[in-house]
């Protein structure tokens, strides 16, 4: 964080931040106001981004607006699957 908080705030023009992966996702936006002093981003507001990472309950919001998801199957470590 202070490592883009330093090359952010030597730039004239707030650069583009872009996220690469759920654990960057759920980073920027838990700090999302002290990134956006130094960077552009767009990123959803914080409960959907957390959503988002959270595979059940986006399959769940998935399903309850109509997107199509492929059959999804949970298990747990003490169930024998085929």
């Amino acid at each position: 964080m202070e490592s883009l908080i330093e090359f952010g705030s030597t730039k004239a023009e707030k650069p583009i931040l872009f996220y690469e992966s759920d654990a960057d996702l759920v980073m920027i936006s838990q700090s999302r106001e002290r990134l956006s002093k130094f960077y552009r981003f767009v990123i959803p507001e914080s409960e959907t981004a957390e959503i988002f990472v959270d595979k059940v309950r986006f399959l769940v919001l998935s399903r309850d607006v109509g997107l199509p998801v492929p059959e999804t199957v949970f298990s747990s470590a003490d169930i024998e699957l085929p």
